[in-house]
């Protein structure tokens, strides 16, 4: 299946249980890959599968710049898609549905955190090895070294894209989950991390926890790394 946003087609697909019964709806969301796609990795469509096996209706969408969905990468691209894809799960997917949650991985769990601040219709949300800052993680002084890594990856397709390297940071303070997770109650957040996460440290988990309000739980996963959906 396909949505259009900004003018760009995103492609994902939508997963149903067995039983066409009114379930919980699960919208996933990646994170900024960490390198070219394994073919031999069945990535989120293998685990929005394994969400339907478990009786969840599972939908999900490669953001800007992945898999098969045109563009280029960049964070306020992707909060756009985001929204996108959840108003398209609120409004328009023909699916009986108890809830929609969203179910975000790193900085696709920013995002979910975000969007849920804004969407009061979404029920729940959890968030695996969620940076609290994303703004931390995209560091100025070396932000033209992540325009030559996402090329590489293939996130970042044109050429002449981004017109400078400071345009993927204009005002990407505001995405930061620190600042909007207190808005995810009264829907309940969970929030997953692995203890060996070297790319995003635990603290940062506990950070965000402190900072949300109930209903709300933490689970640190002892020899957990940063990639947990594996």
């Amino acid at each position: 299946m396909s949505l259009q946003n900004d003018g760009l087609r995103l492609s994902g697909q939508l997963c149903q249980p067995v039983s066409r019964k009114a379930a919980p709806l699960v919208v996933l969301c990646h994170g900024i890959p960490l390198g070219p796609r394994d073919p031999a990795d069945g990535g989120y469509p293998e685990l929005a599968q394994k969400f339907a096996h478990r009786g969840i209706t599972t939908l999900f969408f490669n953001l800007r710049g992945t898999g098969e969905s045109e563009g280029n990468f960049h964070p306020w691209g992707w909060a756009s898609d985001l929204e996108r894809v959840v108003r398209f799960s609120l409004e328009e997917i023909d699916v009986p549905h108890a809830g929609v949650y969203l179910v975000g991985s790193s900085a696709g769990g920013a995002l979910c955190i975000w969007v849920s601040s804004r969407e009061p219709r979404i029920s729940g949300v959890a968030g695996l090895a969620v940076p609290s800052r994303l703004s931390g993680i995209f560091n100025r002084k070396h932000v033209a070294d992540f325009v030559r890594v996402a090329r590489d990856i293939g996130i970042i397709r044109d050429p002449d894209y981004p017109a400078s390297a400071e345009d993927l940071l204009d005002g990407l303070e505001e995405l930061d989950a620190i600042l909007h997770v207190g808005a995810v109650a009264p829907r309940p957040l969970l929030l997953v991390h692995g203890e060996d996460d070297m790319l995003v440290p635990p603290k940062q988990a506990q950070d965000l926890f402190s900072r949300a309000k109930p209903p709300k739980q933490l689970e640190l996963l002892p020899g957990g790394d940063h990639r947990l959906r594996r």
